[in-house]
């Protein structure tokens, strides 16, 4: 089944989002933005809200494959509706896939915006440029360049911290940036990057072996 993303109703604004739901599988209370709210179809089926703007009665989980797995398997998703629910095969799949096309669509707005440098030799030119706020890796690309980059990164250094992502498909870059055979991207601060890189690690804390990693300065230790 292909993930599609439901657009009825505003989106949660931000103080909503810092109210607490309780998480049907950890039975703790959450931030809404850490967790994705699932809402039932008109034939009773699962439907992943991750604006938290369907109408209806919604059930809250962890926003990570583990415990949305433990819910379907469990049939918490059943117990918490009152009643017989249709859950989709590789729900856990479709919710990834619909993580990474916000996460692909806010690129896109990056790239737009002028604040994106994609192919290997651009990014490793502006390594040194305090402006940098983020690397992204294609997590099928080639293990030794994306190693140099790190490498480099860690030698020339002038901010803080930068992040390395490796968490989207050569192809996924391709079709965020509109360019053939990405491996490599730089993100540069701005508005839309703070974004940008906000999905992006909802991808990641949403499957946990996506590639998030830290570099940190090496003279402020940081």
């Amino acid at each position: 089944m292909v993930a599609k993303e439901h657009r009825k109703g505003p989106s949660l604004s931000a103080g909503e989002k810092t109210r607490l739901r309780t998480c049907i599988v950890q039975r703790v209370e959450k931030p809404a933005d850490e967790m994705i709210r699932f809402v039932l179809g008109p034939e009773n089926e699962v439907v992943p809200d991750l604006k938290a703007s369907l109408p209806g009665r919604g059930l809250w989980v962890s926003a990570n494959r583990k415990d949305i797995d433990i819910a379907n398997k469990k049939g918490l998703f059943a117990q918490g509706f009152k009643k017989k629910v249709q859950v989709y095969d590789g729900l856990s799949d479709q919710i990834e896939e619909l993580l990474a096309q916000r996460a692909m669509q806010a690129l896109s707005l990056c790239a737009k915006a002028g604040l994106v440098v994609a192919g290997f030799e651009k990014v490793q030119a502006i390594l040194a440029n305090k402006r940098l706020c983020g690397i992204l890796f294609a997590r099928d690309g080639s293990s030794g360049s994306i190693g140099k980059i790190r490498a480099k990164l860690k030698n020339d250094m002038q901010t803080n911290k930068i992040v390395l992502h490796e968490c989207l498909l050569n192809s996924q870059l391709a079709i965020a940036l509109g360019k053939p055979n990405v491996i490599h991207a730089a993100l540069l601060s701005g508005g839309a990057a703070k974004m940008c890189l906000a999905a992006i690690k909802r991808l990641e804390d949403f499957e946990p072996s996506f590639i998030c990693e830290s570099i940190m300065d090496k003279d402020t230790g940081q």
